[in-house]
């Protein structure tokens, strides 16, 4: 393990919580991204079709075909009276006969009178039916055609915002990568509770060096068997006020990744057009601008040290 001064052991780890921070802020602006981008990404509605109207069915029913028959045995019955009699009861029975008759044609006349203008009806309705379905289909043309062109550019900005967004991060993992790599810091450490609190330490003269009975990483455990610190980040982020006041650096540290979040959230949320660039957002620029700055400081110290 590498062995600094305490001004340089100081700086490395002033830089290594740079990178943590910038990598846990990046990873949240990339989740947040994805899922505005989702929010936003076009999507084809469709109309659907109306439904078809039918007119109430008519016809020649069962009622009707079962009083026609009763109406057809009464009249054979008055003509068959008819023809073997004579007199008054000749004549009820011709009338009976001739009411029945006629009375049966009206019927069958409002029957067929029925059919025609359900017939027509359903010809006005199946005419209303089909204009309407033009509309639906062309609107739902012209649905697809702007889905069509609006779905690429989506995916294109989306698929450049990705890979600048992820290089950015991948950079910054790397990096981080390295500076773990000349192990000045025990891997148990490498997180950004424990190097937020041990650069406390070290800063307001607790402690002088690392190790050793009287060095920051048994302070720090010291703290963490007795609760005064506490080293896992979700609890931290869910319940953030809990550790101002013996976390200080690390809710100063976790305070400003969420500002700068909430600000960049706010611009991508405000996009209205399919074709974007990471060049238009102000903050998102004035973030990664930021990243770069720290990570160029960051390989300075490191090249000048290591």
């Amino acid at each position: 393990m590498n062995t600094l001064s305490k001004e340089d052991t100081m700086e490395y780890f002033k830089h290594a919580i740079d990178l943590e921070s910038s990598v846990i802020g990046q990873e949240q602006i990339i989740e947040k991204y994805k899922n505005i981008a989702e929010e936003q990404k076009p999507a084809l509605n469709l109309q659907p079709l109306p439904e078809r109207q039918y007119v109430e069915k008519v016809g020649f029913d069962f009622d009707f075909w079962f009083l026609t028959a009763l109406d057809a045995m009464w009249v054979i019955i008055a003509l068959t009276t008819l023809m073997v009699t004579s007199g008054s009861f000749a004549f009820f029975c011709f009338i009976v006969a001739a009411i029945l008759i006629v009375r049966r044609l009206l019927k069958i006349n409002k029957v067929v009178s029925d059919i025609h203008e359900a017939s027509a009806l359903q010809t006005q309705y199946d005419a209303v039916y089909a204009a309407e379905c033009e509309k639906v289909k062309a609107a739902n043309d012209r649905r697809q055609a702007n889905y069509d062109i609006d779905l690429p550019k989506w995916e294109t900005s989306n698929s450049n915002m990705l890979f600048k967004l992820n290089a950015s991060l991948a950079n910054s993992n790397e990096l981080l990568e390295q500076y773990y790599s000349v192990d000045v810091i025990f891997p148990k450490y490498r997180n950004l509770p424990a190097l937020t609190s041990i650069y406390e330490y070290l800063a307001s003269g607790r402690c002088d060096e690392l190790t050793g009975p009287n060095g920051a990483y048994n302070l720090y455990e010291l703290e963490l068997r007795q609760n005064t610190v506490i080293s896992q980040l979700n609890t931290i982020i869910s319940n953030l006020e809990q550790i101002q006041q013996n976390q200080q650096m690390l809710y100063r540290e976790l305070v400003q990744i969420t500002q700068n979040t909430r600000k960049i959230v706010g611009e991508l949320s405000a996009i209205r057009n399919y074709t974007y660039a990471m060049a238009e957002f102000t903050a998102l620029n004035a973030y990664y601008s930021g990243v770069t700055a720290a990570n160029s400081s960051a390989m300075a110290f490191y090249h000048a040290i290591f």
